[in-house]
């Protein structure tokens, strides 16, 4: 017993005074642990923020169990700066993230290893060990030789870092925290301290060493024991039923005359035994606990028994249960509250002064275990009052008990990173230089973002885009035919095979595709679709086209199967100022799924940055010989015909220049002119055999246009 074992602790330790605080605690365990109301244990805190309260307790792990932990160090956020947009007269977006470093204890027992964690409730690191949020990370399960962390040791100093030996600890290095509002989140462990099940008697055992036998070997997934004392710890296992204490002699025996543990009385009147009426009995009780199938959150299983009483309780059990296993617990501690609401009196001699109030006795001729409630002294003899203990049955999984419908978050891989630069046509706007933009998406489902780099050049490793919401992207089954850009495509169709199943496109009706919904890069070409039809979980049929969008109509006829895919989303499309890849600098994207980051050059010039080509092509030939030449120019800086007459040139000047094509292919420049009309002169042509062909291109700020091709005949 308790009283025992920590008198002879106290006295060894202490002295006489010692011993009497020994046996005062030692008392106190025993009345709490073996009782006749069972303990109802502590809260199921372990769920809720951790925290770095000093001198809070730090439990005992057995067996697998979701718990905070406490924080026992940390750094200051580390603050980090990435610079992002720019172009075409738009400011830079400067964002701060930031990043911190800390250890969470985790258990005061040695742990073999964490499974799963979770941040603000969400998944952090998986099954598979792979983290959602970059981070590096460690885990010390608790050794007794273990070494320092080298991070904690390299910030506080090797002579005052602490090992923490036969604590299990987890260590965040660098964890980022912009997901989760650049604060460090409350975070939850998975910890699996024992591989396999752990019994009621094996934990009491571990808490108070040599008091419980075979006959507590009841199963549990796993048990958080925690609280001020030992009595706290052990005391929530008495709701399971089965913990028995070792060795039949420590209990006494009542009247027995010889013998180990037995308590010499005569009694003096017989036993009187009364049952506590109905109404006073709480008979629902519903019972807490951790369970697996949910994740390891709070589960709750009810058991009540027929009668008038509807006075009901609750108990916290800080153990990982499957659902039978809480139901048949639930149902144990309704039939345990049944047996002590039977009392009973008994009057015996002086040797009952022996006994105290919370030991467990027997008595010859009544049936079950009891405990002592009080003890009177009066001239007679003593009045003993007692309180018969639980029938002892055994814990049996409930029958059609079940966990309820669970609310899980998927624990899925991170998948590689698919990006491309979106090569976007202009978008009407002024004409600077456009940012570079960049589309990425996750080859499965499971995507967690990426983050751009500049790569080379004046900006070598400046952070400058965080990519976190997925484009939808893939590619084109099959070829899409050539058509008009002046008129609605209805004959047109093309079959996309998106990256994963949940990618999804829509129709729009012809009102929302005048007002720009759908449009899509397939190629180089920049279109709208007004029908889209699944066909299969990750294919689709895209039709009602309008084509050759935003001047890109120059890639209509030259569409193959295989080509890059991606719906131009601005809210999920990255864009870096074109200022940053000065020098020669190239970009880098780097998911976290990714083995590697993949650094590629942007196309140059941008598709954005050139001149819409001109069009509307004519030629008139001249009495002299001469052919005169002309066409209709376009402009990027503006798509409305607002005022009726002609759209801004959109650029620094308005210049075209005219080139000769050769029958290898070949471009010679002819002459530059400051007008959309021209004169070909009568020597030239002739020296062309009075046939030629001609190609015009618009000379932007930035770069020139696609050429306008105009063929000259005798």
């Amino acid at each position: 017993m308790a009283t025992l074992v920590l008198t002879a602790v106290g006295t060894a330790v202490g002295g006489p005074v010692g011993g009497l605080i020994g046996s005062v605690v030692g008392g106190v365990i025993d009345r709490a642990v073996f009782a006749p109301k069972p303990r109802e244990g502590p809260r199921l805190t372990d769920l809720r923020l951790q925290t770095s309260t000093y001198g809070s307790a730090i439990p005992r792990i057995y067996g697998s169990v979701r718990v905070a932990g406490t924080v026992i160090w940390a750094t200051d956020l580390k603050e980090s700066k990435t610079t992002s947009g720019g172009g075409k007269g738009a400011p830079k977006s400067v964002s701060y993230n930031y990043s911190a470093s800390f250890a969470v204890a985790l258990s005061s027992r040695a742990a073999g290893r964490i499974a799963r964690i979770w941040a603000d409730g969400k998944l952090l690191r998986g099954s598979a060990g792979d983290f959602k949020t970059a981070t590096r990370f460690r885990f010390w399960s608790g050794d007794a030789d273990q070494p320092v962390d080298p991070l904690i040791a390299s910030a506080v100093g090797i002579a005052q870092c602490p090992a923490h030996r036969d604590v299990a600890y987890a260590v965040f290095e660098d964890m980022a925290l912009a997901e989760y509002g650049n604060r460090i989140p409350s975070l939850t462990f998975e910890i699996v301290a024992d591989e396999g099940a752990v019994t009621v008697g094996s934990v009491a055992r571990d808490l108070l060493p040599a008091r419980f036998d075979a006959a507590s070997e009841v199963g549990l997934i796993g048990y958080a024991a925690s609280g001020a004392s030992i009595a706290d710890a052990i005391g929530p296992l008495v709701a399971l039923g089965g913990l028995r204490r070792g060795g039949s002699a420590e209990t006494p025996v009542l009247g027995a005359p010889t013998g180990a543990g037995a308590i010499r009385v005569t009694p003096a009147t017989p036993v009187v035994v009364e049952r506590a009426a109905d109404a006073g009995l709480p008979r629902p009780v519903t019972l807490h606990y951790y369970d697996p199938l949910r994740d390891f959150q709070t589960g709750a299983q009810s058991a009540n028994v027929a009668g008038d009483a509807e006075r009901g309780f609750a108990i916290d059990l800080p153990a990982a249960l499957d659902a039978g296993q809480a139901q048949g617990a639930a149902e144990r501690i309704v039939r345990a509250r049944l047996s002590e609401g039977v009392h009973g009196e008994l009057r015996s001699g002086l040797g009952a002064l022996a006994l105290r109030p919370g030991d467990a006795v027997v008595v010859p001729g009544l049936a079950g275990g009891w405990t002592i409630a009080a003890s009177e002294i009066d001239a007679s003899g003593v009045m003993l009052s007692l309180t018969r203990l639980a029938t002892g049955e055994p814990l049996a999984p409930g029958q059609g008990a079940t966990p309820g419908l669970p609310v899980l978050e998927r624990d899925l891989p991170i998948p590689p990173t698919r990006w491309l630069f979106a090569d976007l046509p202009p978008s009407g706007s002024a004409s600077a230089p456009s940012p570079v933009r960049i589309a990425a998406a996750g080859e499965a489902v499971g995507w967690r973002g990426a983050d751009v780099t500049i790569v080379g050049g004046s900006y070598d490793g400046a952070a400058v885009a965080r990519i976190g919401v997925e484009s939808v992207m893939g590619t084109a089954a099959s070829v899409l035919p050539a058509a008009s850009a002046a008129m609605l495509d209805t004959t047109s169709s093309v079959e996309i095979e998106l990256l994963h199943a949940e990618m999804t496109l829509s129709g729009a009706d012809d009102a929302a595709l005048l007002a720009g919904r759908n449009i899509a890069m397939i190629g180089g070409e920049a279109l709208q679709f007004g029908s889209a039809v699944q066909l299969t979980p990750t294919r689709w049929r895209l039709s009602r086209l309008l084509r050759g969008r935003g001047g890109s109509e120059a890639a209509i006829a030259g569409h193959a199967a295989g080509e890059a895919f991606v719906l131009v989303d601005p809210a999920a499309i990255g864009a870096i100022d074109p200022a940053m890849l000065v020098g020669g600098g190239g970009v880098a994207v780097a998911g976290l799924g990714d083995p590697d980051p993949v650094a590629m050059v942007p196309p140059a010039p941008l598709r954005a940055d050139r001149p819409l080509s001109p069009v509307h092509g004519w030629w008139n030939p001249a009495a002299d010989g001469s052919v005169t030449i002309g066409w209709t120019r376009r402009s990027r800086a503006g798509w409305a015909w607002s005022d009726g007459l002609d759209a801004p040139i959109g650029e620094d000047r308005e210049l075209y220049r005219i080139a000769q094509l050769s029958g290898a292919g070949s471009e010679t420049v002819l002459f530059e002119c400051a007008s959309p009309e021209a004169t070909i002169a009568s020597a030239v042509l002739a020296a062309a055999g009075g046939a030629m062909t001609l190609r015009i291109r618009q000379v932007g700020s930035l770069a020139a246009s696609e050429a306008l091709e105009i063929s000259i005949a005798n």
